[in-house]
């Protein structure tokens, strides 16, 4: 059988660490799990922890002996680390637990990664293309409607959005091909299913997917095939014209999009100039991007990029998230590791290839928001072989420390994972049949609290729908530390509203208003607030701009707000 090959000659060591590499990385792929409120990501993340501890404490117990080679990668992609959880602590308020167990847990699959033996990378590459391909078909198949959904997407696979799916394939396809072109045999079979895995990515309509993929077979056959037919040299040019006209083809597809992006990153921007060395902290972009959109669009009413505004949460590029939320130090220690890895680096290998990928996919999305590309990238960083600086050997005391750390990391992953698990069963069982149970049951939540900022929004929205309006507004203005966006300040207003506090009410309408001006429903409120209040004028000049207002999507209750105003406007008159 062809799935032989791959691993003759593995001792029963090797065969274990294999095996749990496989089920890491498919869980890591596919889990999901429905009693989660955030259904699709979070269970992979948590998958993510639980196979980086289960690795390295495979790691531990079956090799005897185990030296680290510290190089400069190494060194500095420790420092990087360091600098993040550092930042964390100092600077950032409370974060989500899972966040710093898995910049930990990154360092823990790095280490296990580090100790395999030359010969299981080629077993290892093929589980990725296992994994990847079996994506591929999931997604092929929910592309055919074999099966319902939910959401506007028509494939995704097992994510939310096709961006994660092809961000997944995409960094698979580098050790993909590694195994189908492997020299001296022939691979139909690994071929076939590496075409499946780029179709599935071109039919996603992941524009950046399908232009990382392009890169990826152009420098990969460029390095391996190109040397031996013509001189290198002359291909570069007409190369970067073929590249050329594909980008501009996908951006023309899709302009809005474009020109939606152009505007984010601009006011991001606008974000660094104002915090540039160290930048917001974690979670710094969500508390603060919106605030800036909506400061934007307060001195630009008039402007192409209002009828594109909605919530943002991620600038569609990581080098910006990143500086946005640790600075241009944070920016600099990844550059300066990019650097240490090109200068050391004497051959492009499939690792380098894979940090490409990586590499051109975060200039446009967020590849990072799912743990497979992780896991890829410190397999890569691994795998990447440079001159020693000095090595450290793991005694049996420094296992001991180790199993100590893993333990509090497992402590800290089971307390999460409880707590999102609660949450989730009253989120599934809000009926409202027993006000004070439910309330009760927030509460004692609210006070074990994992950093999750969603959980705060929705246990703000409880707390509006049962008309505590007073504790909602304390629980909602502790969320705009965290997350602050139009939903958010909607709830705000209501909540003022309803306290008749009319001054802060107002302010939060406008503020929503200005977030997303493309929406109806803050003007609408802005109505009747000056309506109560008495301010006659300057309710039938907004009924006025609501009548004539452009509507980006129509709907029933769209046209209902205009109905409304123009029977508004015309009482008054």
């Amino acid at each position: 059988m062809f799935i032989n090959k791959y691993f003759v000659g593995i001792n029963k060591k090797d065969i274990v660490l294999n095996i749990t590499i496989a089920f890491v990385l498919f869980c890591i792929m596919f889990l999901s799990f429905k009693g989660f409120v955030e259904v699709n990501i979070l269970p992979k993340w948590y998958a993510f922890v639980a196979g980086g501890i289960v690795c390295f404490l495979i790691t531990l117990f079956v090799i005897k002996e185990i030296i680290i080679s510290l190089d400069k990668i190494v060194i500095m992609t420790i420092v990087f680390i360091y600098y993040l959880l550092i930042h964390t602590c100092l600077i950032s308020l409370e974060q989500n637990r899972i966040y710093v167990l898995s910049v930990i847990v990154f360092i823990l699959f790095y280490l296990s990664f580090k100790q395999l033996p030359i010969g299981s990378h080629q077993s290892i590459n093929f589980i990725i293309l296992c994994v990847c391909f079996i994506q591929a078909c999931f997604g092929l198949i929910q592309c055919m409607e074999v099966f319902y959904i939910y959401g506007s997407f028509n494939l995704v696979g097992s994510f939310d959005n096709p961006a994660g799916f092809s961000a997944c394939l995409s960094t698979g396809i580098p050790f993909c091909l590694s195994v189908v072109s492997k020299k001296g045999e022939k691979h139909y079979i690994e071929l076939f299913l590496l075409t499946i895995i780029v179709i599935s990515i071109i039919l996603s309509g992941s524009r950046t997917g399908v232009i990382t993929v392009f890169a990826i077979f152009v420098v990969y056959f460029k390095d391996e095939y190109c040397s031996i037919l013509v001189n290198r040299k002359k291909l570069i040019l007409p190369l970067f014209l073929i590249l050329f006209i594909i980008i501009m083809g996908l951006l023309i597809l899709k302009i809005d999009s474009v020109i939606g992006r152009f505007f984010i990153w601009k006011n991001s921007y606008i974000m660094i100039l104002n915090k540039p060395i160290f930048g917001y902290g974690t979670g710094g972009f969500m508390s603060n991007y919106m605030l800036y959109q909506a400061d934007y669009f307060q001195k630009n009413s008039n402007t192409l990029y209002s009828m594109l505004a909605d919530n943002v949460i991620h600038p569609f590029n990581e080098y910006l998230f990143l500086t946005i939320e640790y600075g241009i130090i944070g920016l600099i220690l990844v550059i300066l590791i990019l650097l240490v890895i090109i200068k050391s680096s004497r051959r492009i290998t499939i690792s380098h290839i894979c940090l490409l990928s990586v590499g051109i996919f975060a200039c446009f999305s967020y590849p990072l928001r799912y743990p497979f590309v992780l896991v890829l990238l410190a397999y890569s960083l691994a795998n990447i072989k440079t001159k020693e600086v000095f090595s450290i050997s793991i005694n049996v005391l420094g296992k001991v420390v180790s199993i100590m750390l893993i333990g509090i990391i497992s402590v800290v992953l089971v307390n999460d994972i409880r707590f999102e698990r609660l949450w989730g069963n009253l989120v599934q069982k809000n009926k409202f049949r027993n006000k004070e149970l439910l309330l009760n049951s927030y509460e004692k939540l609210y006070f074990e609290w994992n950093g999750d900022p969603a959980f705060l929004y929705n246990y703000g929205a409880i707390l509006n729908r049962v008309e505590s309006y007073e504790i909602s507004n304390i629980i909602l203005n502790k969320c705009t530390h965290y997350w602050n966006d139009y939903d958010v300040q909607l709830l705000l207003a209501d909540c003022y509203l309803q306290k008749e506090k009319f001054e802060k009410a107002e302010e939060c309408f406008v503020l929503a208003s200005n977030m997303c001006p493309n929406r109806f429903i803050p003007l609408y409120q802005l109505v009747h607030l000056y309506d109560r209040i008495g301010q006659k004028e300057k309710a039938y000049n907004l009924a006025e701009k609501i009548i004539h207002k452009k509507v980006k999507i129509s709907s029933f209750k769209v046209q209902r707000i205009k109905n409304e105003m123009i029977e508004y406007v015309q009482k008054g008159l």
